[in-house]
């Protein structure tokens, strides 16, 4: 297992010295430890640093001494926690060896963590690039080429699908509206049906409970009450207005139990069938259980 570590941390230190900057750290002279102590430092040092490395030559040198030498950085104790535990599995490695390179590293580091290596040096190798052309001969034919030509129709086409609008309308006869476009090279007629319901014509003075019954289609609307929709009343919404079909009793009070069906209705609730009372429904109003 250590053999292991120790080659991909060889391997991942020749990679990053081919593409790292240039002159640095050439003060850097602390002897290395052992394969094994290396490879747990790289391996602890991986979780902050990518590219740990204790390669003086590489751009993260400094970066990576830090980690290990900081001792007021967060980071420390996690890294010395981890390479310690990695370096227990070191048999027959010296400890004093890796002392040595912390003591050395980290006094080294104290001087020169803030300098900077050289900018990398770009090499560019140009190939000379051989080009063929091959002529390839070209058929021609006599025979004629048929293009598309445009078709032209005068017949419309028309479409029964209704389109909704907002825009208030004061009739109920359906809008029709007549569009020509040329479509690819044809001329076609499109003919859309518009279809709106008229607003409402009585006016909210001439009804009764606007701002309690009118849209709140709650279904208590009464004869007089101003309607928006049928939704709105008890009966029929008639031109902004609600009819008089199943209208419930003029003395009853309380209306949210008509129609609902859900046998509720206490004695003096409006109702349309016994179905809405707890007792019985007499004359539009529900008696006594």
């Amino acid at each position: 297992m250590r053999t292991t570590i120790a080659i991909t941390a060889a391997i991942a230190t020749l990679a990053s010295s081919a593409l790292a900057a240039t002159n640095c750290n050439p003060s850097y002279n602390v002897a290395t430890s052992t394969p094994c102590f290396t490879a747990c430092n790289v391996k602890a040092g991986q979780k902050f640093v990518p590219g740990w490395t204790m390669d003086s030559k590489s751009d993260k040198f400094i970066d990576s001494l830090t980690v290990m030498c900081d001792k007021s950085s967060s980071n420390y104790g996690s890294f010395m926690a981890t390479a310690g535990m990695c370096m227990i599995g070191c048999a027959g490695d010296d400890p004093e060896l890796f002392n040595k390179e912390f003591a050395g590293a980290c006094a080294w580091w104290a001087t020169h963590k803030n300098d900077k290596c050289d900018a990398p040096v770009t090499t560019t190798t140009t190939k000379p690039v051989t080009t063929t052309t091959t002529t390839k001969p070209v058929t021609t034919t006599d025979k004629p080429v048929t293009t598309d030509k445009p078709v032209t129709t005068d017949k419309p086409v028309t479409t029964d699908k209704p389109v909704t609008t907002d825009v208030p309308v004061t009739t109920d006869a359906p809008v029709t509206t007549t569009t020509a476009a040329p479509t690819g090279g044809a001329t076609v007629t499109v003919t859309k049906t518009v279809t709106v319901n008229a607003c409402p014509t009585t006016a909210p003075g001439s009804c009764t409970n606007y701002d309690s019954i009118f849209a709140k289609k709650e279904g208590w609307g009464v004869l007089g009450d101003c309607c928006e929709t049928q939704a709105d009343c008890t009966g029929s919404c008639i031109k902004g207005a609600c009819d008089a079909d199943h209208n419930p009793s003029k003395t009853c009070t309380v209306k949210k139990y008509f129609g609902k069906k859900n046998g509720k209705g206490p004695q003096g609730a409006c109702c349309r069938t016994q179905r809405d009372c707890i007792g019985d429904c007499r004359s539009g109003e529900c008696t006594k259980n």
